[in-house]
């Protein structure tokens, strides 16, 4: 009745077998048990995940099918908690969520595999270089962009128990996204023009800017080479735009989020995404927004006393007085 139990059943059900009829599924225990009982003859198949999916493949074993090449979202382990905790403690809720989404990426990042390998084979207290990459291999290409459970994930699970099936719950009734957004981030400075002056002017950052001038806003954003922008579905609900060399400095010249999305940490995932496009040498600077001085230092910056600024209607050199 466990997780292995439901997939072997699932997995024969879309081989064309039916697993009441057709086979004979023989409770045997662990991964390693069911290795053992294949390897030895007990049993003429079993079902495996990584690292074993390598030892199979070297053994010669075929693969019947591979569910990580398979369009079925499903509940292995996930976090519950009650809507009324998200309402009183979101802050909490939503650090949780960055830094397991954090932590995720960092798993995924290919500049840190020599690390999360390592992290690996300290957790599963092994040295097999090669069952080591195969798990980071597989888990990185079936893993959620972000570990949000999905309503079809849910509808899977009710629909393949015995019990849920007939209960009559819904997907819907079960799953809560309050406070917790799904947010897309993505680099590129591609983008419609009008919606970027629409989050300029709902982020209050409109106030600032020439949002009026068309042509101006074109040019800020066509030049700027690195755009970072945070989406809620199609809804463009954060930018972040950059001029940088890449190496050494970034000026980051408007950081904007949508009024409605405030206070989820989209600005500072913005920040964070930005800096790790522009590299570990380069530093960032900004100016800031009237009220938001007394943020930055709260996430990190430091106040510069010695910053100075050239506005473009103010001439240059200023004239000397005569006698100067």
């Amino acid at each position: 009745g466990a997780s292995p139990d439901f997939i072997a059943r699932l997995g024969l059900r879309r081989l064309g077998l039916n697993p009441e009829r057709d086979v004979t599924i023989v409770p045997i225990g662990s991964p390693g048990e069911r290795w053992s009982a294949l390897t030895a003859g007990h049993v003429q198949a079993s079902l495996f995940q990584t690292p074993f999916t390598l030892r199979a493949r070297k053994a010669g074993y075929v693969p019947l099918l591979d569910f990580a090449t398979q369009d079925f979202q499903y509940i292995i382990s996930g976090v519950v908690t009650t809507r009324s905790y998200i309402r009183s403690d979101r802050e909490t809720v939503m650090n949780f969520m960055r830094g397991l989404a954090d932590g995720m990426d960092f798993y995924r990042d290919q500049k840190n595999r020599e690390r999360a390998i390592r992290f690996l084979s300290e957790y599963y207290r092994t040295n097999a270089s090669e069952e080591l990459e195969e798990t980071i291999n597989v888990y990185s290409r079936v893993t959620p962009g972000l570990p949000l459970v999905t309503a079809k994930s849910i509808e899977n699970v009710i629909a393949n128990d015995n019990d849920l099936s007939g209960m009559g719950l819904k997907a819907a009734d079960m799953l809560s996204g309050d406070g917790v957004r799904e947010i897309d981030y993505r680099y590129g400075n591609d983008l419609n023009l009008d919606e970027v002056i629409e989050l300029y002017r709902l982020s209050t950052l409109g106030e600032r800017r020439p949002i009026d001038d068309r042509s101006i806003m074109s040019d800020m954003l066509a030049h700027a080479n690195l755009v970072v922008t945070a989406w809620d579905g199609a809804l463009l609900v954060g930018i972040s735009r950059t001029i940088t060399d890449f190496s050494f400095v970034g000026y980051l010249s408007d950081l904007a989020v949508r009024k409605s999305h405030w206070f989820e940490g989209i600005g500072q995932e913005l920040i964070r995404k930005t800096r790790e496009r522009m590299g570990p040498r380069s530093m960032l600077v900004l100016v800031a927004a009237p009220n938001a001085v007394n943020y930055y230092p709260k996430i990190g910056f430091t106040k510069h006393d010695s910053a100075w600024v050239l506005r473009a209607n103010e001439p240059f050199p200023i004239p000397r007085s005569a006698g100067a």
